[in-house]
């Protein structure tokens, strides 16, 4: 049975928001949050069986069928392994899972009706054009932490993903293990890969939920 290395963030940004945050290193992209650490625990367990049956559907088939936990509470947004080395086929493998999880993005919201992209089920609730723009936005900002500070523009989903995939492909060998400090917060490679599928999992469950709501509100 594998054992996954599960870290449990309880940083006061992780409470503010909501909770203590759960992240699987192991299988990025895989996330949980709950109220409580507890209830964080259960969360991230159902969070992977989730994710990891995503996965298969999407070709991946190099996953354990049984796996166990090993929990860790840690106060700091980076990770133990995300200051380990980043091989090329780690590179390779968050690539195929990213485009695996946009294909679903798209899947979720090519279809829509025009409306339904400024459609909120109130005030100060995200859209799905707020989404979409923050989800391409996001790419650039995490890859920017692989290099000096530019100026890159933020555009659609698609294009931003181009841009952040030439960017991973860009990663010279001597940088896999660089730490790079933007504000005080150390990012490598390990780090920025996580954080992108982790991101674009978040976003996809909110817009499966935003999605489901304003088709129920016609």
């Amino acid at each position: 049975m594998k054992t996954y290395h599960v870290y449990i963030e309880t940083s006061q940004d992780a409470l503010d928001e909501g909770g203590p945050l759960a992240h699987l290193p192991e299988l990025p992209g895989c996330t949980a949050r709950g109220k409580t650490v507890e209830a964080t625990k259960d969360a991230i367990r159902r969070a992977a069986q989730d994710y990891v049956a995503f996965l298969r559907t999407q070709g991946e088939r190099d996953l354990p069928d049984e796996f166990d936990f090993d929990f860790h509470e840690v106060k700091d947004y980076t990770l133990p392994p995300d200051y380990e080395p980043t091989p090329p086929e780690e590179i390779a493998r968050a690539k195929r899972w990213l485009e695996a999880s946009r294909r679903v993005v798209l899947a979720e919201i090519e279809n829509l009706p025009s409306e339904a992209w400024d459609w909120k089920p109130a005030p100060d609730d995200w859209s799905l054009r707020w989404i979409t723009n923050h989800m391409g936005g996001a790419e650039l900002y995490l890859t920017d932490k692989l290099m000096e500070p530019d100026h890159a523009l933020l555009d659609r989903l698609e294009t931003t993903r181009r841009a952040a995939s030439e960017r991973l492909d860009a990663l010279a060998a001597e940088n896999m293990s660089r730490v790079t400090t933007f504000d005080g917060e150390a990012w490598t490679p390990s780090k920025v890969l996580r954080r992108m599928l982790e991101h674009e999992q978040e976003h996809l469950a909110q817009i499966r939920d935003l999605v489901a709501r304003f088709k129920s509100s016609q």
